[in-house]
């Protein structure tokens, strides 16, 4: 038995819309502590009915994951991406609804216009409040996860019964074998579904509730350690699953512990939710902060060369190989899932050891000619994910660390001993899989003359790694890892990972031809919301200007009819800063840009702005919320001057003069 098959979509649906309505974030994490907590009563009652009470532990028939993996749709890594954005939702229901295109309703549907609304679940409500006069339903969440997974598999087939609506509208397309599985499962929905429940399902498809509270806030009412569970394994399942148990399976401490009652959580080991094949959120660097000697009195530092290539893990049990990017992407089908297949792991045949039982290796994907003996960038149009055999490129995978060893997480050992255990253990092949070697930083002039010879060599930049320091998941700011670009004084450039928050069209208002860019500031109150500062213009020339658009024509809103909400922070009386389209900074994408130097400009809000920006390119490896912050942003200003070289943040006034004396010659 399954006890979603006992939890109605219309009851989640009404928990959407309290959470939703709630003003205060406390007012929703009470809504949603109630909520789990009377879920935590009806599992026990369904336990005992079930049979289940004789055997404690969960294997997910009972645990919450039914209801967190709707609550937090982006988070559900067991599923793929439902392949649905905004245009083909509203092809759908224009069809459904037998629209004529040019009607009012269908134009809405379609976002070819601004709207009062700030959110497609409730475009598509506003439609269907007048049209479907269906009551709540007693569609059961078992047989919304499966209609959701047919969705989201990409191979599924018909073979399932027609209905006679369903029949009409494949007499309206003419071809009931042309109507896609997707299509069939919605129309399926909508002949039963609320008009209520369809927008809160448009919304899980789209994976953007818009409750108004975060990750962080809903795992803490969960357990105090469920999003630490997460970031170690990113699955849903999993983590419901230890909560459910009371944690009873893992090593709980008892010196922690003593003392509690029955009702206070325990403390997890962490290290035992490490696991194969589930990804552990990538260990992210903060940039640095400028100050090198204050940085070495507090911790032995090592530096390593930042390469430009794509974030990887590499998970290996018993003859099994999987490839996880860095948003847990699987691409395990590209570089093989055993030594008899794939671009990469037949390459690794005797450079791991004979006796190894399993191993989690973190680092970078990048892309090695073999003519040319070096490695291409990222930006010379490669993807290493889709090489072509005839080719002479070819993946390699540079290892940053070692996670996990023969069923043993290392994540709590510090920098340097996973360091000395990862270079005793992996052979090493130039252009297939090789070691990041890092450098001891005995003094400032060591320091100077490293990064120098980075700039030499023509490297992205260097990392610094403070001996000390663990491996935490998912963690940027704090953690003892700092980066540094060399292109903060590599002739005239600054590069910037940034954030699209506006666009311009062109003359004829058929495509937009520039976008406003704009830097992230997260607000206190919430953890899934951010502010967004515009920072700069840039001309959309690129070879990918027609794949941005598509990209992000769906989620444009006029700023005319439809003003931006007060977290959207630009110029609105300077002609240049005011965009004609805007757009939420999740549904956004981030641009890698390159500017001269950072100048004061009224048109944008900060209190300098990007001089002499152009694209480089489109960063499809990071998700919105991980593009420059703004007071990453400030803290260049402060250092970063309009002369020949901008200063650096790290480098000492010797090395500047020579850059400055190199850069005239």
């Amino acid at each position: 038995m399954d006890i979603a098959t006992s939890i109605k979509f219309c009851d989640v649906c009404e928990l959407f819309e309290k959470v939703k309505a709630a003003e205060k974030i406390q007012d929703k994490e009470d809504v949603l502590k109630s909520y789990y907590e009377s879920f935590c009563r009806h599992r026990e009652a369904f336990r005992q009915a079930a049979g289940l009470t004789d055997d404690p532990s969960e294997s997910g028939s009972s645990s919450f994951h039914s209801v967190l993996r709707l609550l937090l749709p982006s988070a559900d890594t067991r599923r793929d991406n439902y392949g649905l954005q905004i245009t083909a939702l509203g092809r759908l229901y224009t069809r459904v609804l037998q629209l004529t295109r040019e009607s009012r309703d269908a134009i809405m549907l379609q976002h070819r216009s601004g709207t009062s609304y700030r959110d497609y679940g409730d475009v598509v409500y506003a439609v269907l409040v007048s049209r479907c006069f269906n009551p709540p339903s007693d569609l059961r969440l078992k047989s919304i996860h499966e209609m959701l997974d047919k969705i989201a598999n990409e191979d599924t087939t018909g073979g399932v019964r027609v209905s006679m609506r369903l029949l009409c509208f494949c007499h309206l397309s003419n071809n009931i074998f042309n109507i896609p599985v997707k299509e069939q499962e919605l129309i399926r929905f909508t002949e039963q579904a609320s008009a209520k429940e369809q927008k809160w399902l448009i919304r899980i498809l789209l994976k953007s509730l818009g409750l108004g509270i975060g990750e962080q806030r809903i795992f803490g009412i969960l357990h105090p350690n469920a999003k630490d569970i997460y970031q170690r394994c990113s699955d849903l399942s999993h983590v419901c699953n230890l909560i459910a148990n009371n944690l009873s399976d893992l090593d709980v401490s008892d010196t922690q512990n003593k003392g509690k009652t029955k009702s206070q959580p325990s403390t997890i080991n962490l290290n035992a939710v490490i696991r194969p094949f589930h990804q552990i959120r990538p260990m992210l660097c903060e940039r640095f902060p400028g100050n090198i000697q204050e940085l070495m009195q507090s911790d032995v530092l090592y530096l390593e060369t930042k390469m430009d290539g794509e974030r990887f893990q590499l998970h290996y049990d018993r003859g099994r190989f999987m490839y996880l990017s860095r948003n847990g992407v699987d691409y395990t089908n590209k570089f093989g899932d055993d030594f008899s297949r794939g671009t990469l792991t037949p390459e690794l045949r005797g450079l791991l050891p004979h006796s190894l039982q399993s191993i989690i290796l973190d680092g970078e994907m990048m892309v090695w000619d073999t003519n040319l003996n070096k490695y291409r960038e990222k930006g010379e149009n490669t993807d290493v994910k889709n090489l072509k055999p005839d080719r002479s490129w070819r993946p390699c995978f540079v290892v940053y660390d070692l996670l996990y060893l023969n069923g043993q997480s290392l994540l709590d050992l510090s920098y340097i001993q996973r360091s000395y255990k990862l270079q005793k253990l992996i052979g090493e092949q130039q252009g297939v899989l090789q070691l990041m070697r890092s450098t001891k930083i005995g003094s400032i002039d060591e320091f100077n003359e490293l990064f120098q010879r980075a700039l030499d060599l023509n490297a992205e930049g260097i990392v610094l790694k403070k001996q000390s320091s663990i491996y935490q998941p998912g963690v940027r700011v704090g953690g003892g890892w700092y980066k540094d670009k060399a292109d903060y004084i590599k002739g005239l450039i600054t590069e910037f990972d940034v954030l699209i928050m506006g666009g311009f069209y062109n003359r004829k208002r058929t495509f937009v031809d520039s976008f406003l860019l704009g830097v992230l500031q997260p607000m206190a109150n919430s953890d899934s919301r951010h502010e967004v500062y515009s920072i700069g213009c840039v001309a959309n020339n690129t070879r990918q200007a027609v794949v941005l658009n598509h990209t992000l024509k769906p989620h444009w809103h006029n700023a005319t009819k439809e003003p931006p909400p007060l977290w959207y922070h630009y110029m609105a009386g300077e002609k240049i800063g005011c965009p004609d389209l805007w757009i939420e900074p999740q549904n956004s994408i981030i641009l890698q840009v390159k500017a001269a130097d950072l100048a004061p400009n009224s048109a944008f809000y900060t209190r300098k702005a990007l001089h002499f920006p152009r694209i480089e390119l489109k960063r499809d490896d990071k998700p919105w919320n991980e593009c420059m912050t703004l007071q990453e942003f400030n803290q260049l200003c402060e250092v970063i001057t309009r002369t020949l070289v901008p200063v650096p943040t790290t480098i000492c006034f010797p090395l500047l003069c020579r850059a400055l004396v190199r850069s005239r010659s």
